[in-house]
């Protein structure tokens, strides 16, 4: 974003570089690099959330058994 409006200049390894890491980010889920390996997560299906009562900022939760996955795996509630 930086750079898309002229606030920060790259080089162009470096500008390439960001940009598969872009690109990265766009396409799938949570991922944590590592020195030999990534960890790579899927996006999930389906996210339901809820908004928070009495809060100051309109703040919003996960609701139980919001989230889900393509395989059917949700985390337990």
């Amino acid at each position: 974003m930086l750079r898309r409006l002229g606030l920060a200049r790259y080089g162009p390894g470096e500008a390439d570089h960001l940009d598969i890491w872009a690109g990265l980010a766009r396409s799938c889920g949570w991922w944590w690099p590592g020195e030999d390996v990534c960890v790579v997560v899927e996006r999930p299906e389906a996210v339901r959330t809820e908004p928070v009562s009495g809060t100051a900022h309109d703040q919003i939760r996960l609701q139980p058994g919001g989230l889900r996955y393509r395989d059917g795996w949700q985390p337990l509630t």
